[in-house]
């Protein structure tokens, strides 16, 4: 839709549907841009080891939020490949084996948001907190040939979208980001968006190893509601959008979770 080497506010994708009426009720609908959230699976590279840039950004959100950093050791540890517990939160088969019931770690990129729940230190006070500004997100899509963007290569990670991302966000792609630099982005910005990676130096300047971040996005997410007497039931579409071609296809559908 519109632009290609550019996800905006004010795109069409981003207006809020008006509610389509039915028999006994209505039917709602809303798409979000993904990559305008952080993206947990990026803490642990393709090769299973925690990627320092990403796993710093985490420890800013959970710190600008008033949560504990130290759950970040407790994420990473759900993600890597190995079975040793990092210092303070860090926890592994020993920790989760004695759960009741009892159940073990991924060590692998979750496949759902939900699965935060599962870690060590993260409670239903932590994922509320959490979670308008996170999502988990995978490596590859099934059926196209790449992922712009997506962990394809050790060492990469799906980027941060600088024109959808909250203020809150935007923070932590360095540490000395204030919100004050992040709310004047944000307000620069607009609906219109940055053109351009390149144009984001004239606002806020990003060391050489911050977290990747663009102006184009490829991960959506639909949620439809539906409205009937006193029943209501929502689905979750995770939907791809190939930056080459533009075709879209839905990667995951959920019922009533994400």
């Amino acid at each position: 839709q519109g632009n290609r080497n550019a996800t905006t506010l004010g795109q069409t994708w981003a207006a809020q549907l008006p509610p389509l009426p039915v028999e006994g009720g209505q039917i709602l609908g809303h798409i979000e841009d993904l990559q305008g959230r952080f993206n947990v699976n990026n803490i642990v590279g393709s090769t299973g080891q925690v990627q320092p840039a990403y796993f710093q950004q985490f420890q800013r959100l959970l710190a600008a939020l008033n949560l504990d950093p130290g759950i970040a050791d407790a994420v990473a540890d759900w993600l890597d490949k190995d079975n040793q517990p990092r210092p303070g939160n860090g926890a592994e088969d020993d920790f989760y084996s004695r759960m009741n019931p009892p159940y073990l770690p991924a060590n692998g990129p979750m496949t759902s948001i939900s699965e935060l729940q599962m870690v060590n230190g993260v409670t239903p006070q932590v994922y509320a907190a959490l979670l308008p500004y996170i999502c988990a997100l995978p490596a590859s899509v099934p059926g196209l040939p790449s992922v712009p963007g997506a962990q394809a290569a050790a060492g990469s990670a799906t980027p941060l979208n600088v024109n959808t991302a909250s203020a809150m966000l935007l923070m932590t792609l360095a540490p000395n980001l204030s919100q004050s630099q992040a709310e004047q982005l944000v307000a620069a910005r607009g609906t219109n968006g940055l053109p351009s990676k390149t144009a984001l130096d004239q606002y806020i300047k990003l060391p050489a190893n911050s977290p990747a971040v663009d102006v184009n996005s490829q991960y959506f997410l639909l949620t439809v509601t539906a409205e009937i007497g006193t029943t209501h039931v929502t689905l979750y579409s995770l939907l791809y959008r190939d930056a080459a071609s533009g075709k879209t296809v839905a990667v995951r559908r959920t019922l009533g979770t994400l």
